[in-house]
């Protein structure tokens, strides 16, 4: 069998056991502890439609609907993990894994980006030790303007009504 399609078959057990938490506690604390362990969440074949799905970020895989992800959000999967410390680490290390890889690849790539774009953004926030606001920015729940406004980076632009003759009558 392909490995992908052997993830799939996991991640959709996965996400109907989180969908139908109370039923199996049990069975979705093994599945997502195998699914975080083997780094099975980052890519495989969707066997609905052949597809192969890739997420960048275990957060990403985490709110994506099914069948591409689990439909829910970091907090609620710590959530149904009970008193399981364990597995809430390797939730949190799962998450992390992100930003550390966004550490790690970005600043020789930024240096050739113009000042104040996305990346440059992300690069400050990170260099600022802003981790939330960077991801944020990433995943595009915030925009880099919005960020650098939040950060005293940039001022708010107002906005000029320009009026001509008939705007007058």
């Amino acid at each position: 069998m392909n490995k992908l399609i052997y993830f799939d078959e996991i991640s959709q057990s996965l996400s109907i056991a989180v969908y139908h938490a109370h039923a199996n506690l049990k069975n979705m604390s093994g599945l997502l502890r195998m699914t975080i362990q083997s780094g099975m969440w980052r890519k495989r074949i969707l066997t609905v439609t052949g597809d192969i799905v890739e997420f960048e970020s275990f957060e990403a895989y985490v709110i994506a609907n099914p069948p591409y992800g689990l439909g829910t959000d970091i907090q609620t999967l710590k959530w149904l993990c009970g008193n399981d410390k364990e597995l809430i680490g390797l939730i949190e290390k799962a998450n992390e894994i992100q930003l550390a890889e966004l550490e790690e690849k970005q600043p020789d790539r930024l240096k050739k980006f113009r000042h104040l774009s996305k990346d440059w953004t992300i690069q400050k926030l990170m260099d600022d030790g802003k981790h939330e606001l960077a991801k944020d920015v990433l995943m595009g729940k915030v925009t880099p303007y919005s960020a650098q406004m939040q950060m005293g980076w940039r001022k708010k632009t107002k906005s000029k009504r320009i009026t001509t003759k008939t705007d007058k009558a």
